[in-house]
């Protein structure tokens, strides 16, 4: 049997709340500047997937992007940009809610974007999102603070309802990926903007419950976790 984590969940609930009412706020401007980037990034993993060769990824301070590839498969390539970051996003706040994983994921950012820096970004403006993030993820690893947790749930969160803010752009005339789709499949910008946003749902709600929906063992074994960096934290102060 599983029970209800109502700790996580308020955290969770509140930041989505607080990501929705100021999405188009100055506040959260870093967050969708790393959206776009993973974005970017999942398209340019499938194009190289299926075959294809990435040439140059992209990202401006208009909050836009694009990857430059020769082949690999085209429709899931330009589906792969809403779907890999919600995942990405869902994955996140799995490995986020684990104790033992948190620092290690500022480690992994930080060596991630250096080595996508390095093969593909080539813009002043990407390379100086690139250069700040390396210096903060890895700035957050070294430090190993106790709750910057909260900074991984909202990347987690951001990334996986990336495709629902982004509808509204879509909504505005722009040239998103739903209309690039439509005009390789002949199928309705509309279609694919509503596909991804109600799989994004699916897609958040499947890694939602992994982490505020715990059995008593694993419930358990969480708090002893937690008591065990606790009393590491407390010997630590004491030295």
């Amino acid at each position: 049997m599983k029970t209800l984590d109502f700790k996580k969940t308020g955290i969770l609930l509140l930041m989505a709340v607080f990501s929705i009412l100021f999405w188009k706020t100055s506040i959260f401007f870093p967050f969708k500047i790393m959206a776009v980037f993973i974005h970017e990034l999942s398209h340019a993993l499938v194009s190289i997937l299926t075959g294809g060769n990435v040439l140059e990824l992209s990202i401006s301070s208009d909050e836009s992007g694009f990857v430059k590839q020769i082949g690999g498969n085209s429709i899931l390539t330009a589906s792969a940009g809403y779907v890999g970051s919600t995942i990405f996003g869902g994955i996140l706040l799995v490995l986020a809610s684990k104790n033992k994983f948190q620092r290690y994921i500022f480690l992994f950012f930080a060596v991630g974007i250096l080595f996508v820096a390095i093969l593909y970004v080539r813009n002043i403006f990407g390379i100086t999102f690139c250069a700040v993030s390396i210096l903060i993820f890895y700035s957050l690893f070294k430090l190993n603070l106790k709750y910057s947790y909260f900074f991984l749930y909202f990347l987690g969160i951001t990334s996986s309802f990336y495709a629902i803010y982004d509808l509204t752009d879509f909504l505005s005339g722009g040239r998103t990926d739903a209309v690039i789709l439509s005009e390789i499949t002949f199928i309705p910008a509309m279609v694919w903007a509503v596909l991804w946003s109600f799989l994004a749902l699916a897609i958040f709600g499947f890694f939602l419950k992994k982490v505020i929906l715990k059995t008593n063992s694993e419930v358990l074994a969480y708090k002893t976790e937690e008591q065990s960096t606790l009393t590491k934290d407390t010997e630590n102060n004491n030295l």
